[in-house]
């Protein structure tokens, strides 16, 4: 999840292993630099998403567009050497991951799976914790080797399978931030017609 983000991206190849299709809607991407890219081949998907685990709530995720690649670099957590060096984490049900890549970035268009339901501290600069939707997440830190960069929250279910979600997307090796001001070129064309006509109607 990302506040920073106007929408939320998942990459194409997810799309596709979930047999999703959605709606054609290119964008073109923003972000802090002028640095801009354009994805003409991006769709529009409305999805349903959970934890994966028996009898989880189910979650509608609108507005998901698809991206060839979100570009994130691979994070790991050994959860319970983490609650060993940082006393106020112990005994939440943060999960332990290798190597993973997240694949989906929630924005602030799906403002209800980014707010904290529950949220822990500890001493000045040390990680948080938070209890989201989608489970609990552990973030920040002062130090790289203390800290956490990037917290995946854990695997989530899209009915037909499932995808790791992370709760920062700028990545440790990333050279720019991923706080992309969103924008469909078809919105825009949109905008611009619907602005000429009231032009005209005036």
């Amino acid at each position: 999840m990302d506040d920073g983000s106007t929408l939320t991206l998942m990459e194409e190849s997810v799309a596709n292993e979930l047999d999703e299709r959605g709606t054609a809607s290119p964008l073109c991407l923003a972000w802090t630099g002028e640095v801009r890219r354009n994805e003409p081949q991006s769709r529009r998907l409305n999805l349903k998403i959970s934890k994966q685990c028996q009898g989880a709530k189910v979650f509608q995720l609108k507005e998901v567009h698809t991206v060839k690649s979100l570009g994130m670099s691979a994070e790991s957590m050994e959860a319970e050497k983490t609650k060993m060096l940082y006393p106020h984490l112990k005994g939440l049900p943060l999960p332990s991951y290798v190597k993973v890549v997240p694949q989906i970035i929630i924005g602030v268009n799906n403002p209800n799976f980014i707010s904290s339901l529950k949220k822990r501290e500890g001493k000045w600069q040390q990680p948080i914790a938070a209890k989201m939707r989608l489970g609990w997440t552990a973030y920040g830190g002062s130090r790289r080797s203390e800290g956490l960069h990037a917290s995946v929250i854990g695997c989530v279910a899209f009915g037909r399978g499932t995808i790791p979600v992370s709760r920062d997307i700028i990545p440790a090796k990333s050279p720019l931030p991923y706080s992309c001001v969103c924008c469909s070129l078809a919105d825009q064309r949109s905008t611009r017609a619907d602005t000429l006509y009231r032009s005209l109607a005036s």
